[in-house]
């Protein structure tokens, strides 16, 4: 469904290396619609005693599901190429660095302001700012200004750029494994551990937006 329904033509780095989500993101919406389907028909079914018969399309949960890619089709006939994590209108924005200390770091730089300040809290020469100052220039010379950029982080630890970053309200994530998530004291609030003849299980999809008991 990825392939047929055009995610897969625009996800990877490049058209000789296209990748797909490596979740069953399709099953996931489709199962999204089905429910959303569901409680409609039970809030029908009790204002007018009428049930109803259902379906719901693979291929075409996947396709509403296209979102803003469509309408840049629909409206302008844009079609997408694999760009990686790039953002194809803004920079840096999905842009991944590495720390001194090997970390990965994306950021998502999404104006102008943000980028002065990121472009100043990393002491650039002030006299070379007015060469990005705009995200025109910035998408023009992207390459440049991800090298620069590179230069610098690549000198200093995680925990150093973090510090610089949330001082400054500038957006970005570190790229974690999965190990890394499921230390996360948010991610464990969702992980329900459970005894099935006498075996400890775990789950985490049947309590994807449980909270913690008061």
């Amino acid at each position: 469904m990825q392939g047929e329904t055009g995610w897969i033509s625009m996800t990877g780095t490049d058209t000789d290396h296209l990748s797909k989500l490596p979740v069953a993101i399709v099953d996931i919406i489709a199962a999204h619609q089905l429910k959303e389907a569901i409680l409609i028909s039970l809030i029908n079914k009790l204002k007018t005693g009428k049930g109803n018969i259902t379906h719901v399309s693979l291929f075409k949960s996947s396709i509403s599901a296209l979102a803003n890619q469509a309408s840049n089709y629909l409206m302008a006939g844009h079609i997408p190429k694999p760009i990686g994590t790039l953002h194809p209108n803004i920079a840096p924005y999905g842009d991944i660095f590495i720390t001194k200390d090997g970390q990965k770091v994306l950021l998502a730089i999404g104006s102008d302001a943000q980028f002065k300040k990121l472009w100043f809290s990393l002491n650039f020469d002030p006299e070379n700012y007015h060469n990005f100052e705009f995200n025109s220039q910035r998408l023009k010379a992207r390459s440049f200004l991800v090298s620069e950029l590179q230069e610098k982080i690549g000198l200093l630890d995680l925990e150093k750029i973090k510090e610089i970053l949330n001082q400054n309200n500038l957006p970005h994530c570190i790229i974690d494994d999965l190990k890394a998530v499921f230390e996360n004291p948010l991610a464990l609030q969702m992980v329900n551990i459970s005894n099935v003849d006498n075996l400890m299980a775990k789950s985490v999809s049947n309590v994807a937006f449980s909270f913690p008991n008061d």
